[in-house]
């Protein structure tokens, strides 16, 4: 009889022990309900630095992205269509990135160049597109990546290249010299030199008084 009290006593007390969570850690009782409550639980993440100043040039300069994610999946995370808003301003080396259970803690890079578009346009700005991750990993599925912002600096300028500048020679017995002229940048329309002349015509003439410059007369 003894026994069967203590086993009654103690079935009693656990079940008070039940109804009256208040005596009880309130993050003790958040673990059993959901391993996400516990103390070290930490969300999924998907990191991507740097974020702003981006900049690269016609001249070809390159910028570095790094993407990280901060602890070991359960399933590969992968990153895909990593895309370019103009492809006359950059290029990307990826367009796709795999995070897995070994190689989750090495930062991936995805490198930017400017391209030259040849023409005086300004500064560009374009975007780095990312499609939300994909995994069986429950908590790294579905995650939102932002678009990066990136500017291309102009390098074109609007000018004549005029090719040879120096030793041209003509002499008396009328031996002639050529020269090329061409525009640095593609023109919108034609363009046109009106007037070419000589500062002595006593000693050389110009035999091309004019020129037409058109769309694809540039260096």
């Amino acid at each position: 009889m003894k026994i069967f009290s203590i086993i009654i006593g103690l079935f009693i007390l656990s079940c008070g022990l039940i109804q009256d969570k208040g005596n009880l850690p309130e993050l003790l009782i958040m673990r059993e309900l959901n391993k996400k409550g516990s103390s070290n639980y930490i969300p999924a993440k998907i990191s991507i630095t740097p974020t702003t100043n981006l900049r690269t040039s016609e001249s070809g300069t390159s910028i570095q992205i790094s993407v990280s994610i901060n602890k070991a999946p359960t399933s590969d995370v992968n990153i895909k269509n990593i895309t370019i808003s103009d492809a006359l301003e950059g290029k990307i080396d990826k367009t796709s990135l795999t995070f897995t259970s070994s190689n989750w803690n090495t930062i991936q890079i995805i490198t930017v160049t400017g391209l030259d578009d040849l023409i005086v346009d300004g500064d560009k700005t374009y975007t780095i597109s990312f499609d939300p991750s994909v995994s069986f990993d429950t908590e790294f599925n579905g995650l939102t990546i932002n678009s990066l912002s990136i500017t291309n600096v102009d390098n074109d300028t609007v000018d004549f290249v005029m090719t040879p500048i120096t030793g041209l020679i003509t002499s008396e017995t009328g031996t002639s010299t050529n020269f090329t002229v061409q525009l640095t940048s593609p023109p919108t329309s034609t363009v046109t030199i009106p007037s070419i002349t000589s500062s002595n015509t006593l000693e050389g003439t110009v035999y091309n008084s004019s020129f037409l410059l058109l769309t694809k007369g540039y260096a």
